[in-house]
């Protein structure tokens, strides 16, 4: 649903839904026992909206993590048909949902051409059903200290609504699609945690944020599907702008209904694991969950209640 459609009843209705949702996900007590497990992440979520659990995974697990996905950005069959991107017209970071949703994508032949055929026309690729592709995500994305933080910020058991395994390009082709400002206008509160796959430093960038956006009076500006690096510093010249500093193994917890985007890799193409946790399924968009029925039976219970509605 593109922003610029949202009327106030639906908003209102975001919050009426999640309250709905929360009474029929009750929260868990009797976690297992999680050596692990951080308060201080739990406490500075609910504080800022954000937080970033360090040293979150070992670097072996992101390691075969990442073995695994390389090999299917590897497999054209594996990769979901990739927006074309125009050459730079200076008129892409005014696009609209609608509009990016129509530009051309490329046919299963262009993707085959390989890795440096997409990268001279696509900003990003992304994998078709992921959780099916690369099995080994299912107990990364479904850790169960990830699911308790989760519950302490949502105020009730999580549920699993959306994967994204997305390969950022660092080449120099307009930026679209949530690589401009954006927020996610698909439930009253969403966490969202961003894993990372390769080492984040200036040459890889990673996801930004205006703190404390989602507070902003709505009145202050027109609801629209993206914002442009002009926008933003025209209607919140004020607004802090947040580029968190992230270690290998580091994990980015952020409420999106706060202002966000990812930054544009330079220099080194930048490769992540995108997971939403919600009290619902997501009212305007929502992702493909499907996987293997051997790797759903192989799940811990609660794994298996986070992807049950």
């Amino acid at each position: 649903m593109p922003l610029n459609s949202i009327s106030e009843e639906y908003l209102k209705s975001l919050e009426s839904i999640f309250h709905s949702g929360r009474e029929a996900r009750p929260t868990v007590s009797n976690w297992p026992r999680m050596p692990n497990y951080s308060e201080e992440v739990t406490t500075d979520l609910r504080a800022h909206h954000h937080a970033v659990a360090r040293s979150f995974f070992k670097a072996e697990t992101l390691n075969h993590l990442k073995l695994e996905i390389d090999r299917c950005f590897g497999e054209p069959e594996c990769i979901q048909s990739p927006i074309r991107v125009p050459p730079r017209t200076g008129q892409t970071e005014k696009q609209t949902l609608r509009e990016i949703e129509s530009l051309p994508r490329l046919s299963e032949y262009e993707v085959s051409l390989g890795t440096q055929y997409l990268k001279e026309n696509t900003s990003y690729i992304q994998l078709k059903t992921p959780l099916k592709n690369v099995a080994a995500l299912l107990p990364v994305i479904l850790d169960l200290r990830l699911l308790r933080t989760a519950q302490e910020y949502l105020g009730c058991f999580p549920l699993l609504t959306y994967v994204k395994v997305q390969r950022t390009w660092a080449n120099q082709l307009p930026e679209t699609n949530t690589q401009l400002w954006h927020i996610d206008i698909d439930a009253f509160r969403m966490l969202k945690a961003f894993i990372f796959l390769d080492e984040i430093d200036s040459n890889t960038g990673v996801t930004r944020f205006i703190e404390g956006s989602h507070f902003f009076e709505q009145g202050n500006y027109h609801y629209q599907d993206r914002w442009s690096e002009e926008d933003i510093e025209n209607k919140f010249p004020f607004a802090r702008r947040v580029t968190p500093k992230l270690a290998y193994g580091d994990m980015l917890l952020l409420d999106t209904l706060q202002l966000h985007r990812g930054a544009r890799p330079r220099g080194r193409d930048r490769t992540a694991i995108i997971a939403n946790f919600c009290a619902h399924p997501e009212q305007a968009s929502g992702g493909c969950l499907d996987m293997r029925e051997k790797d759903f039976k192989a799940l811990h219970t609660l794994q298996k209640r986070a992807l049950t509605t």
